[in-house]
């Protein structure tokens, strides 16, 4: 196959040699994107940066150590009301914003010729994908599913997502699909997408986010139970608002170490100050998280619960993966998640706070699922040969 960038020569592994260095257009909210940036470099993937966030730009990647410029500020200069949402005129029409943008993406591709484009994450890149594909349609993409449906609280949302996503799917080369929960979904609107390469796995954290140490437990000073909420209380959305459930486990003696927050006044509750993109990246909440017992993860239970819990695996459970910290989670509620845990034998689906409580005082049960989760860390990093593997094949298949 020839490329169609300009490559640059870098050495296998072995000593067997040289080979072209492919390059990506990574496609997606900057912020959110460091894992994506760091697992594709760690590839040896020489990474072009356009970030496709509404109203945040940037010069370089923030919270990264290395000094990565970002091209392409895609929506910088775009004067249009509600553009996070309004973007997505761009499946119908890729000129419904002006043609600036399409100008601007096909100089990009033009000047650096990138052999492939990488969207991060789901169907919120979807309009981005039809402005790729109408400046380079022979440019393969693969976009990085994470979440799907996103739809915070379910309802008509969920509907549209799929509408889009059954409407863009020719425009995808290849997906990487967490579950195969989600991959049943995804076949089910787009059956055609088994006919091109996919990748059912998460898409773990690269080595960089890995605890340097792990620390003594906390336990070891007071004999009572600490479980970290690694999550981010986003209370514009009512998922995110699992204060009750933090409570409850508060309740039976469980010390609950979460991010500062109004309404979590309690004798066993520990609030910390939440932790930046810098402290992720370099590996300092993932050690911090190690000197406790398990990790609790949750959302809010609604009236109508939203399909991504049976589908996804949200970062606050992958990053408890990289950490080898054993999951708590309450049961019948989070489909993937909960099928996840009991067949690697992580964590422990619990029924109510008295049995969660049972459980990280238990000094079988608790100690054996710490090893395990230990022993498996290694597992639930990203491991770079894969990622190129697949991103070859697709690019392979394309060609």
């Amino acid at each position: 196959m020839e490329a169609a960038g300009f490559y640059r020569l870098c050495p296998l592994p072995g000593g067997e040699g040289m080979r072209p260095m492919l390059k990506a257009l990574c496609l997606g909210w900057v912020t959110d994107m460091l894992k994506v940036i760091l697992a594709l470099r760690g590839t040896g993937i020489d990474t072009v940066v356009v970030n496709t966030h509404p109203d945040r730009f940037f010069a370089t990647v923030p919270a990264l150590a290395a000094n990565i410029p970002v091209a392409l500020n895609l929506y910088q200069g775009v004067r249009v009301p509600k553009l996070k949402l309004t973007r997505f005129l761009l499946i119908a029409n890729t000129c419904a914003l002006g043609s600036s943008l399409s100008r601007r993406l096909r100089a990009l591709i033009r000047s650096h010729q990138p052999d492939f484009a990488f969207a991060h994450w789901g169907v919120g890149m979807l309009p981005e994908v039809a402005l790729v594909k109408s400046v380079a349609p022979e440019l393969p993409i693969i976009l990085n599913m994470e979440t799907f449906p996103t739809a915070p609280e379910g309802g008509l949302r969920e509907a549209l997502e799929q509408k889009m996503f059954r409407r863009m799917h020719w425009a995808l080369d290849g997906l990487i699909i967490p579950t195969a929960e989600m991959a049943q979904l995804v076949f089910s609107l787009a059956p055609s997408l088994r006919k091109k390469p996919y990748w059912v796995s998460p898409f773990y954290y690269p080595k960089e986010f890995a605890p340097a140490r792990a620390l003594p437990k906390l336990r070891a000073k007071d004999s009572r139970p600490h479980v970290i909420f690694a999550g981010q209380f986003d209370l514009r959305h009512s998922i995110n608002d699992v204060r009750k459930e933090i409570l409850s486990l508060a309740e039976v003696g469980i010390v609950v170490h979460c991010a500062a927050t109004a309404g979590l006044e309690h004798p066993n509750v520990v609030k910390f100050d939440p932790f930046g993109g810098e402290e992720l990246v370099s590996g300092f909440l993932t050690t911090f998280m190690t000197q406790f017992d398990a990790c609790l993860v949750t959302y809010a239970e609604l009236r109508c619960t939203p399909m991504r819990f049976s589908t996804s695996l949200p970062s606050r459970f992958l990053i408890a993966l990289a950490a080898g910290l054993p999951m708590l989670l309450p049961g019948g509620r989070f489909g993937a998640m909960e099928r996840f845990i009991k067949e690697q034998g992580i964590g422990f689906v619990y029924r109510d706070p008295f049995e969660a409580y049972e459980f990280l005082t238990s000094t079988v049960t608790l100690p054996r699922l710490e090893a395990i989760s230990r022993t498996k860390a290694s597992q639930f990093i990203l491991q770079p040969k894969e990622l190129s593997g697949f991103i070859e094949r697709v690019i392979k298949c394309r060609a």
